[in-house]
């Protein structure tokens, strides 16, 4: 997890800690950044934040408590948004991979966008994106789809929450 990565690289140190704090800068000389706090007691947390030079403090500006989808990484949303455009998909990983690096300019293998998929199933049906794996003579397929809802103009609203 490259956020323990930002307390001690690769040494571990982490282990033995019950709470990790950590205030990053997006970009430096930025007056806004990200608190995330992850712990054995305390639910797991980013809150973004916002430095006023006229109160020198830091103002919340986000938090995931009130809007769990900060925490889903940028590339949920991104499939998300593609599937929006594509509606359904039927065919291999693979396939499905290589429309998807296309559209983005990423880079992921297919076992990695699959293990994504997987990862954040829950999260992509929250937003109407559906998908199921399927064997057929020999072959892997995927069908991905999204589903149009009743109430599609509040799923928009989540995604400008991002």
């Amino acid at each position: 997890m490259i956020f323990l990565n930002n307390f001690s690289g690769s040494t571990a140190i982490t282990g033995c800690a019950d709470t990790l704090i950590s205030i990053s800068e997006k970009e430096r000389g930025q007056n806004r950044a990200v608190m995330q706090c992850l712990g054995r007691d305390i639910e797991e947390r980013k809150i973004e934040i916002e430095f006023s030079k006229e109160t020198h403090k830091w103002n919340i500006v986000s938090d995931s408590l009130e809007n769990p989808e900060i925490l889903l990484p940028d590339d949920v949303f991104a499939v998300i948004e593609f599937m929006k455009r594509e509606k359904l998909f039927v065919g291999s990983n693979t396939e499905l991979t290589e429309k998807f690096n296309a559209v983005y300019k990423k880079q992921y293998t297919a076992n990695a966008f699959k293990r994504m998929l997987n990862q954040y199933r829950f999260q992509f049906e929250d937003y109407n994106v559906f998908f199921n794996s399927y064997r057929s003579s020999g072959k892997r397929y995927i069908n991905i789809r999204y589903e149009e809802s009743d109430d599609s103009a509040d799923d928009d609203d989540k995604i400008l929450v991002r």
